[in-house]
């Protein structure tokens, strides 16, 4: 009769799998997070690209999917400047470490740093006071202070980002409506039953049941049913001739 195999696992193959499944769980904790907070910087975003136009948003209700797509682009957009300040605090960083590397090789600096550094030695405590219960109070305040900057953090940071995801969204549609009027955007020409005359403006958005169109006199809204044929026509190009040569 066979003896039965024993598998044996190493300690190396039970670190491996403690680690995988801590990543695991570390990303399962992270994605709902992000996901929701994505999808708030794209709610926002579409809300601020709105009222621009002096639309609400309930009128053109927003995916899933097309929200977490704006919240992913208003992410790029507001943290874009916050990415050059941090490229240029590492780049003025590394200058500073470099300026400060070069002077302190030299003599007269390493005689002032030896000199301060006798004058604190000379003036401080052979034996410094300790006191368990100001060392108590310390370490109970750092871990206050922790739990309160977290929470703040966790609070005011999605407010804060919210708010600058409806100001980017804004300023886009603003920066659409000076285009148009500049006459650097593509307009569209709107033929309905329910219009005297076509209207000529820029398409905002069209939604399931509505399309809304922007021109001098404000914007308009009229429904799927209502529309008999939209025409599209690019800008023309700047020193461009209208008559063929």
């Amino acid at each position: 009769m066979s003896n039965p195999s024993i598998e044996r696992t190493t300690p190396g193959k039970l670190g491996s799998a403690s680690h995988a499944n801590v990543l695991l769980q570390t990303l399962l904790t992270v994605l709902p997070v992000l996901t929701a907070g994505l999808y708030l910087l794209g709610l926002t975003y579409h809300q601020g690209y709105l009222e621009a136009y002096g639309i609400d948003d309930s009128v053109f209700p927003l995916s899933s999917d097309k929200a977490l797509f704006n919240g992913f682009f208003s992410l790029l957009v507001v943290s874009f400047p916050g990415i050059l300040y941090m490229l240029g605090a590492i780049g003025a960083f590394v200058v500073l470490v470099m300026v400060v590397a070069v002077l302190s090789s030299t003599a007269r600096v390493k005689a002032v740093v030896a000199n301060a550094r006798s004058w604190i030695e000379e003036r401080r405590p052979d034996q410094p006071i300790v006191s368990p219960v100001a060392n108590d109070l310390v370490d109970k305040g750092a871990a206050l202070y922790g739990y309160a900057t977290g929470l703040l953090l966790a609070l005011v940071l999605p407010l804060v980002m919210a708010a600058l995801s409806a100001k980017s969204g804004k300023e886009q549609a603003e920066k659409e409506i000076a285009n148009f009027s500049a006459g650097k955007a593509t307009s569209a020409q709107l033929f309905s039953p329910e219009l005297p005359a076509p209207y000529t403006g820029k398409l905002v958005m069209c939604g399931e049941k509505y399309c809304a169109f922007w021109g001098s006199n404000g914007t308009i809204i009229i429904g799927h049913e209502g529309i008999t044929k939209i025409i599209t026509s690019k800008p023309a190009l700047v020193g461009k001739s209208a008559s063929a040569p």
